[in-house]
């Protein structure tokens, strides 16, 4: 097993020939755990945007925050839209 095959993108179930062979209570059950993890990483993506849109206003960082916390604020912000968008892919 290498590395590389690791990260590579397989095709969501619904694009295989397994799909075919799934009864329907299967299909539901598979639907509903995606629903979940995806509820669950877009929970996690809020809480960590509300919680440094939070610190970056508190009164603690009011005195000390400058413009490269803001900037660190709006790139943690993007890499954590990206981990969700690659983490999507993965339920597939």
């Amino acid at each position: 097993m290498r590395i590389r095959d690791i990260f590579r993108r397989k095709p969501p179930i619904w694009e295989t020939p397994e799909w075919d062979e799934l009864s329907w209570d299967e299909k539901m059950a598979l639907w509903e755990k995606h629903r979940k993890l995806s509820i669950v990483l877009g929970l996690a993506f809020v809480v960590c945007l509300l919680g440094s849109i939070g610190w970056y206003l508190s009164e603690r960082a009011r005195g000390t925050a400058g413009s490269y916390d803001l900037l660190v604020l709006i790139v943690s912000i993007v890499v954590i839209g990206i981990c969700l968008y690659l983490g999507k892919n993965m339920l597939g």
